[in-house]
């Protein structure tokens, strides 16, 4: 079955494992014998060893210790499935087919919905063409396992070992890692293990957290969002979400070491995105891809923070280089391997990272193609479409929140106590400009923009430039978002999984 709507526009590879490597990097000796991925779900740059005020998160603080921060690491978009597929394809989401957040099968779906003639959920997934990370480890020997959250697709390009719709508890998460090292029999493994929390709705998880919660009074309110009382407590709910996510990383780290398996085993941290508040999420904006990434394992630097500009992209070529793998031409971040082993402290050549955002759901209304470039401290946006209505409905004070989002209600109901915020409320949703371009040195709410401001004509030109360079070389075309365009026009088939919920639901 091939249902293709965005046709690939970077042929890369072809073939399986054996013949995908054209112009790769020679196969090094393998480093590490083991990996884990350790991804939370809308987790923004906030951890207690960052200095975030109030919040106290020590198990991952404790792999900072004994491992390597990227300070600007960001990832690819700010929607959970494409910014997977980037990081389990080395691709931008726009380059490998993923381009839109996606409809996926569940965890516990019947293993046929994941052959590739069964019906599909969702028309938008990677390419056929583009090999991913599960197929090459599986080719070569290695058991996989994912958890907690598949979200992922086409769902027959990642075919893993195992499939564990593990519990959102530390215990749980301690178990399942258990069990998928048993299941290993001794055998390399990839484990991606992710974690829903900080995910809204928050007090599913501030419920389940065990310890001592902070207060309003002791968190700080980021600049994009107003000082109100009630985003002080949409924004406390998250905090604490953000530590029980810290206590799974603990379950998890706990199920590594209880299985002896920690020490040969290269573990990764980060988030799919930032955190879900509008301007963050689902924006093209710097706080909802700005993330955390903690690289630890036997050799890297402890300790130790690289300022390095670091995109997902990079982490498939990592991960392939540390276990001794040659990475494939399609491939377009780049491995950080030298950098967490003391070699080097910059990515050669790169002077700007470029994140994209196309649409947080099938429908037309959630269709707001922008990209960005970032230089360490001036951040650029075009808007490919900035006439379009981003939302549903048009009118704000009609609008549900998204995503249980109080601070979006807070704005909206407080809008003469914040007109500023209010303002860039409205402006997320219609009348974007074509260009934004923030200083983030001076203005880290991306709240003044200084587009066709004469003193940073320069900037911008360069930074417009090297935009537009890498749209060419990524394949990102003006037929490619024409393509786009057409696939709301096309229905999107369900798959048994959900025609069976809805047989049940009669």
């Amino acid at each position: 079955m091939n249902n293709r709507i965005i046709k690939h526009s970077v042929v890369v590879c072809t073939g399986v494992f054996g013949t995908l490597f054209g112009h790769s990097v020679s196969a090094a000796p393998p480093k590490y014998k083991n990996v884990i991925l350790i991804l939370t779900d809308d987790m923004g740059y906030h951890l207690s060893a960052l200095g975030t005020p109030g919040i106290f998160t020590p198990n991952i603080d404790k792999l900072l210790q004994t491992g390597t921060l990227f300070s600007n690491a960001f990832s690819t978009c700010s929607s959970s499935a494409p910014s997977r597929s980037a990081i389990l394809t080395g691709m931008y989401p726009h380059s490998n087919g993923h381009w839109r957040n996606t409809h996926t099968l569940l965890m516990n779906s019947p293993e046929e919905d994941f052959e590739e003639n069964t019906p599909m959920r969702d028309i938008v997934g990677v390419h056929d063409s583009i090999v991913t990370l599960p197929e090459i480890l599986a080719e070569n020997g290695f058991h996989t396992a994912i958890m907690r959250k598949y979200h992922l697709s086409y769902p027959w390009k990642y075919r893993f070992s195992q499939r564990c719709n593990t519990g959102n508890t530390p215990d749980a998460y301690r178990e399942d890692i258990k069990t998928i090292v048993q299941q290993a029999q001794g055998n390399p493994f990839f484990i991606m293990a992710n974690i829903s929390a900080p995910h809204r709705p928050w007090p599913n998880h501030v419920k389940q957290f065990t310890g001592q919660k902070p207060t309003v009074d002791q968190i700080e309110v980021p600049p994009y969002l107003p000082d109100l009382d009630s985003v002080r407590m949409d924004l406390l709910n998250y905090y604490i979400s953000v530590m029980y996510a810290d206590q799974l990383v603990g379950g998890i780290l706990s199920g590594l070491k209880e299985s002896f398996v920690e020490n040969e085993t290269l573990i990764i941290f980060t988030s799919d995105q930032g955190p879900a508040f509008h301007r963050a999420k689902a924006s093209p904006y710097y706080e909802g891809m700005h993330v955390p990434l903690i690289i630890k394992g036997n050799g890297i630097r402890e300790s130790f923070v690289s300022e390095a500009l670091v995109s997902h992209t990079d982490l498939f070529p990592t991960i392939l280089e540390a276990i001794g793998f040659p990475i494939p031409d399609q491939v377009q971040g780049q491995s950080l391997l030298p950098i967490i082993l003391g070699q080097t402290d910059q990515i050669q050549d790169r002077k700007y990272i470029f994140t994209t955002h196309n649409s947080h759901g099938p429908i037309w209304s959630d269709f707001y193609p922008s990209r960005a470039i970032f230089d360490g401290r001036f951040y650029l946006i075009r808007n490919l479409m900035p006439g379009k209505t981003y939302g549903l409905p048009d009118d704000l004070e009609k609008s549900k929140a998204p995503w249980y989002n109080l601070s979006y209600e807070a704005i909206i109901n407080n809008r003469c106590q914040c007109p500023e915020h209010y303002r860039k409320l409205i402006e997320l949703k219609r009348n974007r400009p074509p260009f934004e371009l923030y200083d983030m040195q001076t203005d880290p709410g991306q709240m003044i923009n200084l587009y066709g401001l004469p003193e940073y004509a320069d900037i911008q030109d360069e930074l417009e430039k090297q935009l537009e360079v890498w749209r060419k070389e990524t394949g990102d075309t003006p037929e490619l978002l024409q393509e786009m365009v057409d696939s709301y026009s096309k229905p999107i088939p369900f798959t048994i999984e959900m025609q069976r919920r809805k047989q049940q639901n009669k």
